[in-house]
């Protein structure tokens, strides 16, 4: 299926230099040894990663001649190409096999060989820029909440400027595993992944095999035709290296890509452009997809329309087009799926709703503390503090920081049932009457009030942007008259006010000096939550 009207709107990058597979050393070995995690459950050798860590000093030599045969003949172990797949229920009937999520184990030593040649391929990569700098997740310094600031900042930004905003969130059904092997192939050899690396990649990604196993029963071997190794190392770069030409693509909205939850957002003078330009992305899309054997789940893919206020109804239907209607103006009715408006979605963890206020996932997060809150009680009893307070980081404190940087700037209003529960279960830990002033509480806990770690997250997440580290990308570089002071955006809405790309900037410019000349982030962060508990 071919269709250069929707071909010329994606970018594939023919990389002139090529990978070359450097032999790794023993040390090198010694330090992916090193790195496994203790615990892991082993593959069908029945090798866990403990025992090889013990024995690592003895077996290195063995496996750095082992992995360095594997890269210069470019074939990758048969034995180590085999998993065990073990279902875990997740909800509902136990008969219905949906009801279960697939764990697939490798072999200890198959992760080791992995761990060697990933850092190859991403240095390369990174080295000739291929991957989109829309392209989130699988590297290096960069998490969901960078995709999320990335998203919310094209949102708040355009809403700020007077524009019509709108967001696509698409659902690819099992999109890890329906990866299609010799298209991926064919990508990696465009990006430069070529000679004995290529011929490596090929070995490693055939004949693959895997069984399953409940209790101590096996299934017969079968062969994995589709898709990239679940549980290994290098499943996830392959996968980047997959889409990463749909984040390049020359599309009206402005993709932002996290592993497989991607979003899109369209900006226009009126409703109407905006969801014209939906459908016209639909369509090529639609052309993506087929042309990567890849399926997008219409059913699940919706959008919403951003509106602080005078939500409008429109009058129209945006569809996922079939194969025959790519080229045709209008979409027929049988074949095109409609694709539902919402009000709300959740996107990497977040609840976004229309209106940009915060207050569904505030709700969702109050639910979540409940539960919290009478586990507390349950346990208070007979667990001292240390391990009270380690649960509360464990269940409560990382739940409440993720994301905090987007929905902690909500209005004090919506954020007090937070504020509120968070105080409630500092008391519950120390044992205190709901009396007890909670500041005190606090400080001699360590732990930060929820306004306190909204700033403490907001700066931590500008600092790595402000330029102080390498990774800077040089945000909001453009300095007032006075010395060391960083410039806001200029809001037009009051709304834009209470985003973090205004707030960001602005308490940064308030925090002493001897903490914006600190370049190393753990200091940073150890000095910051000092200054503030204590600059009340």
């Amino acid at each position: 299926f071919e269709n250069p009207t929707y071909k010329e709107n994606f970018y594939s990058k023919n990389e002139v230099s090529s990978l070359f597979l450097q032999h790794v050393s023993k040390e090198e070995v010694m330090r992916c040894i090193k790195s496994l995690k203790n615990g892991k459950a082993p593959g069908i050798d029945g090798i866990s990663s403990t025992l090889v860590k013990n024995i690592g000093h003895g077996i290195a030599e063995i496996l750095t001649h082992v992995i360095n045969l594997s890269f210069s003949t470019g074939v990758f172990p048969a034995k180590l190409k085999e998993a065990v797949v073990i279902p875990i229920h997740k909800k509902g009937s136990k008969l219905n096999c949906n009801n279960y999520r697939p764990i697939s184990l490798l072999s200890t030593f198959s992760k080791i060989i992995e761990k060697n040649m990933k850092q190859k391929p991403m240095s390369f990569l990174n080295k000739t820029n291929f991957f989109s700098k829309n392209l989130f997740g699988f590297q290096t310094g960069i998490s969901t909440e960078n995709a999320l600031l990335n998203f919310m900042e094209q949102v708040t930004s355009n809403i700020n400027a007077g524009k019509k905003v709108s967001g696509l969130f698409i659902d690819i059904k099992k999109a890890f595993d329906t990866v299609n092997h010799e298209i991926l192939l064919n990508k990696m050899y465009n990006c430069g992944i070529r000679g004995n690396s290529f011929k490596w990649f090929r070995s490693y990604l055939s004949q693959r095999k895997q069984c399953v196993r409940i209790h101590n029963t096996f299934s017969d071997m079968g062969i994995i035709e589709y898709g990239v190794p679940q549980g290994s190392v290098l499943g996830s770069i392959l996968f980047l290296i997959y889409i990463n030409d749909l984040c390049l693509a020359r599309l009206n909205g402005r993709v932002t890509s996290f592993a497989d939850d991607t979003a899109f957002c369209y900006l226009g003078n009126n409703w109407d452009e905006v969801e014209f330009q939906i459908s016209q992305d639909l369509k090529s899309l639609r052309w993506w997809f087929t042309q990567n054997k890849l399926i997008l789940s219409p059913e699940k893919t919706v959008y919403i329309n951003f509106s602080l206020r005078n939500h409008t109804v429109s009058d129209n239907t945006i569809k996922y087009p079939c194969l025959e209607c790519l080229s045709n103006e209008s979409f027929c009715d049988d074949k095109c799926v409609k694709v539902c408006k919402s009000d709300e979605i959740k996107y990497l963890g977040i609840i976004l709703d229309q209106e940009l206020n915060w207050k569904k996932h505030i709700k969702y997060l109050k639910s979540k503390f409940n539960s919290q809150i009478r586990l507390m009680y349950y346990i208070r009893d007979i667990c001292p503090v240390d391990v009270l307070r380690t649960v509360y980081f464990s269940l409560v404190n990382s739940r409440m920081e993720y994301g905090i940087v987007c929905w902690g700037s909500s209005y004090y209003s919506n954020i007090y049932p937070i504020v509120t529960q968070q105080k409630q279960l500092i008391r519950i830990i120390l044992g205190k009457n709901r009396f007890e002033p909670s500041f005190p509480l606090f400080c001699g806990m360590k732990i930060l009030p929820v306004r306190y770690l909204f700033v403490y997250k907001v700066l931590i997440m500008f600092y790595r942007k402000s330029g102080n580290l390498p990774s800077s990308d040089g945000t909001y570089r453009s300095r007032l008259r006075r010395p060391n002071q960083l410039q806001t955006p200029r809001p037009f809405l009051t709304f834009f006010q209470r985003t973090y790309f205004y707030i960001a900037p602005k308490i940064f410019n308030i925090i002493p000096e001897i903490l914006k000349k600190i370049t190393n982030e753990n200091r940073f962060k150890k000095e910051l939550k000092t200054w503030l508990f204590f600059a009340r």
